[in-house]
């Protein structure tokens, strides 16, 4: 962990590294990306590179989805009968579609994710705990420390294809018995333990500790505060739905 614990003296005068430099060490040296982004914020290219991935990957899962919403439409005891039937016929009507609505709801939701999570941050960092920092360089921070995801992503969606199931788990909901996979327990725990987002939390709490010269504590505050009350809403509208 020593490799990429925060130096909160990096200088507001260190040059610089190219795109392609930092897109590999955001994996191998993050605490150098953070420099760069801290003395240059560029955004451009990762952020692209994360809305193909997220765009490509949720149109190859789409068919997987859907069928997945109507294996739990048959069973759910929430639905007459009548209701069931007309909502599978309305999928089937639609499914050809479908991996192009999940593509384009992929594309815009993870556009919408970069700058809200960016916006999330500067008012953590400057409004509440009174820091200092430009937005896009949270915006650069956001979409370097997104290729953590991006690497998930590949990883998963052939694993995904292979075994023709959603329910790849790299999180502690592998210690849940079976694979209900609507649950408030699984969604919580698959999504805020995965390994590829908590390495993805970790280095933006280290990133923010570097551009808002931050101790670790605060930068942990900055990063956790708005995560957890993330995962308090999640858990609240998966128990009422």
């Amino acid at each position: 962990m020593t490799a990429i614990m925060p130096d909160n003296t990096v200088s507001n005068e260190t040059k610089a590294d190219s795109v392609g430099s930092m897109l590999v060490n955001i994996f191998l040296s993050p605490m150098r990306v953070f420099g760069s982004i801290k003395a240059k914020p560029t955004w451009i290219i990762p952020f692209v590179i994360l809305l193909l991935v997220t765009t490509m990957g949720a149109y190859i899962v789409a068919p997987m989805a859907m069928e997945m919403q109507k294996q739990q439409m048959m069973t759910s005891d929430k639905y007459t009968p009548e209701q069931r039937e007309l909502a599978v016929q309305q999928m089937e009507t639609y499914k050809g579609i479908g991996a192009i609505i999940g593509a384009f709801a992929g594309l815009i939701g993870s556009a919408i994710m970069v700058f809200l999570m960016a916006a999330v941050i500067l008012f953590m960092g400057t409004v509440v705990f009174g820091g200092s920092a430009k937005f896009m360089a949270l915006v650069s921070l956001v979409s370097f420390t997104g290729m953590i995801s991006v690497l998930g992503q590949i990883i998963k969606t052939p694993l995904m294809m292979m075994k023709q199931t959603m329910d790849i788990r790299t999180s502690l909901a592998v210690l849940l018995p079976g694979s209900d996979m609507m649950s408030v327990a699984y969604t919580l725990l698959n999504s805020f333990t995965d390994v590829f987002f908590v390495w993805q939390v970790i280095l933006t709490i280290f990133g923010v500790a570097v551009i808002y010269s931050f101790s670790k504590g605060k930068a942990t505050a900055t990063v956790l505060i708005p995560v957890g009350v993330i995962a308090a809403i999640v858990g609240v509208v998966k128990a009422i739905f």
